[in-house]
């Protein structure tokens, strides 16, 4: 939406800002809060007129006391007034598109970058823009800009390396321990192989750092312990410390196994059985003894009590209470009250 990138810019100027200075900065931005020292408050300038027959200059503004209605203002000035602070509303510039210089200037790009063009303040927008055009900041991508060693007491934009001749303070510290001699401990820490005195490095002994430095160990690894270069030395280091490596002997290094999709190979002591489709010896899956089917061994699910439709799993029927249909060669003739016509038995009596 229109003015959702708009900047507020902010400028002092302790001598006071000219007629001229005001006209560019209305013409350029369109309306200036500048602030009256005489008057003691905040107009906003929005534009002049000049009178045609009497040639004097009316400078328009907008102003407010207190709480009061906004008040527009047509002035003339005999004596210019003292606007020591100015308040404008800025768009960031736009990309260059052309080699030509834009009146109120454009922001340099990797295919356009003009005279006056304006830097990026990143050093990934300053990519492949001239260092003759835009110059070398902290961190700046550009090999030219790549940091050296220091060559005086000053350090340049892009930042320099400590030298044993030049080091001040802010330098970078070199990675190799030869670069090293003649910088303090102070500036540059002990590393592996520092030939500087009081920097031989060995185990740690204690969970405090020593000046020098030291390896870290398994049993103390103070903050800021430099990891040792064998690998089986990392035994007991937390890989916060010192990170994993190719054959780190450490467990949290070595990857573990997908669960979720076990091969014949994956052990049921770090993954345990599936409840289905796992393809591993002893983790098939269990038959369903609630609903067993015809081919279901007795040995695996025993019979059920009723409905099991296995040979051998038949109900049995209640001999003690034996319908008509219930055959005597599996329920014998009960003494009395037998409704079955096989079991009626005259009464000598």
């Amino acid at each position: 939406s229109y003015g959702s990138k708009l900047k507020t810019h902010h400028a002092e100027k302790e001598s006071g800002f000219t007629e001229t200075q005001l006209r560019k900065m209305i013409v350029r931005f369109g309306t200036v809060w500048a602030s009256n020292l005489q008057e003691n408050l905040f107009k906003i300038y929005y534009g002049w007129e000049t009178n045609a027959d009497t040639s004097l200059v009316s400078y328009l503004s907008l102003y407010r006391e207190g709480t009061n209605n906004l008040q527009m203002l047509s002035e003339v000035y005999s004596t210019w007034p003292m606007i020591y602070a100015v308040r404008v509303y800025v768009e960031p510039p736009a990309s260059c598109t052309s080699t030509e210089t834009y009146r109120f200037g454009c922001q340099c790009t990797q295919s356009y970058s003009p005279e006056k063009c304006i830097c990026p303040n990143s050093a990934q927008g300053l990519r492949y823009i001239p260092k003759s055009r835009c110059g070398c900041i902290a961190n700046d991508l550009r090999g030219e800009c790549a940091p050296v060693a220091c060559t005086s007491d000053s350090i340049p934009a892009q930042g320099c390396i400590c030298s044993q001749t030049f080091h001040p303070n802010g330098c970078w510290c070199s990675e190799y321990a030869e670069d090293l001699v003649g910088i303090d401990r102070g500036q540059c820490k002990c590393i592996l192989g520092d030939q500087r005195e009081l920097c031989p490095f060995t185990s740690c002994t204690s969970g405090t750092l020593p000046t020098q430095g030291c390896i870290c160990a398994s049993q103390y690894h103070p903050d800021d312990c430099t990891c040792p270069e064998e690998t089986e030395q990392l035994v007991g280091v937390p890989i916060g410390q010192c990170t994993c490596r190719d054959n780190d002997p450490r467990s949290e290094c070595n990857p573990k196994p997908d669960c979720a999709h076990p091969t014949t190979v994956t052990s049921t002591s770090d993954c345990p059985c599936l409840a289905e489709d796992d393809p591993r010896v002893g983790c098939e899956q269990k038959p369903d003894c609630a609903h067993p089917t015809t081919g279901i061994s007795k040995d695996v699910c025993p019979c059920l009590a009723e409905d099991d439709p296995r040979v051998g799993c038949e109900t049995k029927p209640n001999c003690a209470r034996p319908t008509s249909t219930t055959l005597t060669s599996d329920c014998p003739c009960l003494a009395s009250g037998d409704p079955r016509s096989a079991c009626d038995i005259d009464d000598p009596c």
